[in-house]
């Protein structure tokens, strides 16, 4: 399986790389890393995202929103969500982090899933492990692990 994560802005200077090297270095799936960065804001801002983003969209992908007001799902229902896919014959997911103000409607209409990390509001850095924690423990659960012991 590939995964794609495009994300609005920069991560250089996170504090979470160590982490994300960490979880990188656990996932046996290959993992991409698309930015798509702004040095400042402009009139239509989310319009012009999602230009960037739509033209940094891999095709034939299944494609995730991270939307906060996307579906609610347990890790077990994110894992057999990906089994699913990957019987329809799906093999690159791609998750989409939209900008401060969010992903612009035409974003969200092409997704083939909206998901939430619930209804708080999360750093999008903090966002970006939190993601790849899910893609790990996605995959523990699929090969039977006991990672996840819920």
């Amino acid at each position: 399986m590939k995964i794609s994560i495009l994300s609005v802005g920069s991560f250089k200077t996170s504090p979470f790389i160590p982490l994300i090297k960490e979880y990188l270095t656990r996932i046996n799936y290959t993992v991409q890393f698309i930015e798509i960065e702004f040095k400042k804001k402009v009139h239509g801002q989310k319009t012009h995202e999602a230009l960037l983003i739509q033209k940094a969209l891999p095709s034939n992908a299944y494609i995730v929103a991270l939307d906060e007001k996307g579906k609610h799902m347990t890790s077990p229902e994110l894992a057999k969500h990906f089994e699913d896919q990957q019987v329809k014959g799906h093999s690159h997911f791609v998750f989409i982090i939209g900008g401060a103000d969010g992903l612009a409607q035409e974003i969200l209409s092409n997704a083939d899933l909206h998901l939430s990390f619930g209804r708080l509001t999360w750093p999008h850095q903090m966002v970006r492990l939190m993601l790849l924690e899910q893609i790990y423990r996605v995959q523990q659960i699929l090969s039977g692990h006991p990672y996840h012991r819920a």
